[in-house]
């Protein structure tokens, strides 16, 4: 039976980062994937993610600008571009509801108190600057933040993967790992795949909507609902109008959430804008359960949302495809050690997002795994608030 240093569980960019920082720091590192490279069945597709500094949370600024320093020396070190530049406009009301996506109603308080430069337009300057806007509710204040960007998930995938392999670690992948409590040894642990058994010492899981299948074998779970997200790609005349990069924090009626986003034309499918309602109306407790077909409720609210939005859009969506969030209960990132199992970091109820956040994130797993703590504060993501942890 083979030994290593550390074994990561979850092949998506968290995964990933840990294994390339576990051997970078000198670790024999073994990463295990149960899908193929590049797959679309978790959060980490292929296409296109956010990247920005601007949030409603303090702490969540601070660690995407360190996070953001992490990913130019990916780039540097893989000679690619991983995240495109590009400026991220929050619209939407002032006194506004509390999101999942943070609080737009104090985001521009939290980017005055730490120094953060953007501008803030109102509805009529936001239609000016981006020609693809049809009418913007006259209450609608916009935020630009310009240290933001389009980030390529292929690209840093395949890169990451390149570099941890670089540095010494080995990947594995289609192969469904399983942890064996090792009869209450926690010195050691015992991953066993179907092609052989492995021990290690220190284990990552980072495995999404997984977690609670890989967490089961040792008598823990968490309150983790698998959210299925449904996505949609948009023909707009992109050669007359100018369409942003952009997130809307509307008000909730009832059931009528008005949470969208989008990037802009021909970033994954050439002629198309890439839009998305940040919820969903198809909720699992099983990954196994899950359809895996986009929502037409969800692709029609998209579509109301497009209409009345924007020039020169076609509302008849030419591709759609669904991703998958694991959501914890207050919709906060879980990065913890495993409450009895000292040397066992976890990543999970990344909300969507974890990817922007994921070297730091992987440095943080690490030094958790390895017994020590992290130089930067993660209290607010402790595995032991609320009612996170089951059993």
């Amino acid at each position: 039976m083979e030994f290593y240093d550390l074994i990561v569980i979850g092949g998506g960019i968290i995964g990933l980062s840990s294994a390339y920082y576990a051997a970078s720091a000198g670790k024999k590192t073994l990463l295990l994937e149960q899908g193929v490279p590049l797959h679309d069945l978790g959060g980490s597709s292929p296409g296109t993610r956010f990247f920005r500094v601007m949030h409603s949370e303090p702490n969540l600024v601070r660690l995407a600008e360190a996070s953001y320093a992490l990913w130019r020396q990916i780039e540097y070190e893989t000679e690619s571009e991983m995240i495109s530049p590009q400026p991220l406009l929050f619209l939407g009301e002032r006194a506004s509801d509390k999101t999942v996506e943070g609080d737009f109603s104090i985001a521009h308080l939290t980017m005055n108190k730490l120094g953060v430069p953007y501008r803030e337009l109102q509805s009529d300057q936001i239609q000016a600057e981006y020609s693809g806007f049809k009418k913007i509710p006259p209450n609608y204040v916009g935020l630009i933040q310009n240290n933001s960007g389009i980030i390529r998930v292929e690209t840093c995938l395949t890169g990451i993967a390149k570099l941890a392999r670089a540095k010494g670690a080995t990947i594995v992948t289609s192969k469904k790992a399983s942890i064996i409590p090792n009869g209450g040894n926690r010195d050691t642990y015992t991953v066993t795949t179907s092609s052989g058994d492995f021990q290690c010492r220190e284990i990552v899981i980072a495995a999404g909507a997984w977690t609670n299948n890989v967490l089961s074998p040792l008598g823990v779970k968490l309150d983790l609902k698998i959210w299925q997200m449904t996505i949609g790609y948009f023909e707009v005349d992109s050669a007359q109008y100018r369409y942003p990069f952009w997130y809307e924090f509307g008000r909730k009626q009832g059931e009528n959430t008005s949470l969208f986003y989008g990037f802009p034309a021909s970033e994954e499918i050439e002629g198309c804008v890439k839009l998305s309602a940040d919820f969903t109306f198809d909720y699992f407790d099983d990954v196994n359960s899950c359809t895996r077909k986009p929502c037409q409720k969800i692709l029609g609210m998209i579509a109301q949302n497009a209409r009345a939005r924007f020039h020169g859009i076609n509302v008849v969506p030419r591709f759609t495809k669904t991703c998958l969030y694991s959501m914890s209960p207050d919709y906060g990132m879980i990065v913890d050690r495993l409450p009895g199992y000292d040397r066992v970091a976890i990543f999970a109820g990344e909300s969507g997002r974890g990817f922007k956040f994921a070297p730091i994130l992987g440095r943080i797993l690490c030094e958790l795994a390895a017994g020590g703590e992290s130089w930067c504060d993660i209290s607010e993501f402790s595995i032991k608030r609320g009612k996170i942890l089951l059993s």
